[in-house]
């Protein structure tokens, strides 16, 4: 066990855990057992979590339906990183037009947009769970395309701070939405490769800021 976290010797499997798979080490486990009996399988691994019986749980989406889902929202997460970066390497440019240091260019653009998203992310969460997280990933995507074209008019570091505070604010959404979104797609037993995609697409989307 890792550091800190003691076995637990008086039940079969840790508290909190699923049965993946019905051979557990050398030992076969019976399929009509109380543990496996009743849950829906790929084979000999027991889904986690359970889908029901509607179409309409995503969990019963074809993978081709979940691809073109995951893969939709990926390029919505680089588009959206490249995008909110092109202003960060204009700060030299954006200082010698303003006549200020490079610095001031960097705390009047990019640490404010890096607070909102901060401060959004604790609003995010609990928005996604009243309204569902394809009302807060469209707004969010829409609200950037907005604030992009209002900076088309931007004329001064305070305008430009604007913007940045409004695009971290609706980056928030969008960043913090995949991987719960990944979780509603695709199994336990699927989900490692999804998982660690996932994380390199956002910080792939943090580093282009």
């Amino acid at each position: 066990m890792g550091l800190g976290v003691l076995p637990d010797h008086r039940t079969l499997k840790p508290p909190g855990t699923v049965l993946l798979d019905d051979l557990l080490g050398a030992r076969k486990l019976d399929a009509d057992s109380p543990e496996s009996s009743g849950l829906k399988k790929q084979g000999h691994v027991v889904l986690q979590p359970q889908p029901c019986d509607s179409p309409n749980d995503p969990l019963n989406w074809s993978m081709k339906v979940k691809l073109s889902v995951y893969v939709t929202l990926a390029i919505t997460m680089v588009s959206i990183g490249g995008v909110l970066s092109m202003l960060s390497t204009a700060g030299r440019i954006l200082g010698e037009r303003f006549h200020v240091k490079y610095s001031t260019v960097i705390q009047n653009v990019s640490a404010p947009g890096t607070g909102s998203t901060m401060g959004a992310l604790f609003i995010a969460a609990p928005l996604a769970a009243v309204f569902g997280k394809r009302v807060l990933i469209f707004f969010g995507v829409l609200g950037i395309a907005v604030d992009m074209c209002f900076g088309i008019f931007a004329n001064s570091l305070t305008y430009y701070r604007t913007v940045s505070i409004f695009n971290g604010i609706w980056m928030a959404p969008v960043e913090l939405l995949i991987a719960p979104t990944t979780t509603d797609l695709i199994f336990v037993h699927q989900r490692g490769r999804f998982m660690a995609l996932s994380a390199v697409i956002r910080d792939v989307g943090s580093d282009a800021r």
